[in-house]
């Protein structure tokens, strides 16, 4: 998909739902391919005892929940009720813990 002439395809669009919800399989699109190049990061670092390990998980869950919005039209009650961005979220969280304690453990030995 020419990503850039299917966003300006969204911009003519006359009615404002059908606009959007191309604008969302367009978001779509484009995570989808920067979630592939994350994997792609993933398993060229494939180590846990490497400290970018936990940042690229968390981009690995940003992007998910970016995809299950863009998924669900951010619609609120598909996207509760799919409850896959409710787990990402709570592991992008979780995950955020870590890092910030591995960035603590890392500068304490500077």
């Amino acid at each position: 998909m020419d990503l850039e002439k299917a966003f300006a395809g969204c911009s003519l669009k006359k009615e404002k739902k059908e606009k959007i919800d191309c604008m969302f399989k367009v978001l779509y699109e484009i995570t989808s391919q920067q979630d592939g190049m994350n994997i792609s990061i993933i398993k060229a670092i494939n180590d846990d005892t490497d400290p970018r390990w936990k940042g690229v998980h968390m981009i690995d869950n940003a992007n998910a929940i970016i995809l299950g919005l863009a998924r669900n039209k951010c619609n609120p009650v598909t996207v509760v009720e799919e409850g896959y961005v409710g787990e990402k979220v709570n592991s992008l969280d979780a995950r955020w813990w870590d890092i910030n304690a591995l960035a603590r453990k890392l500068e304490a030995k500077r």
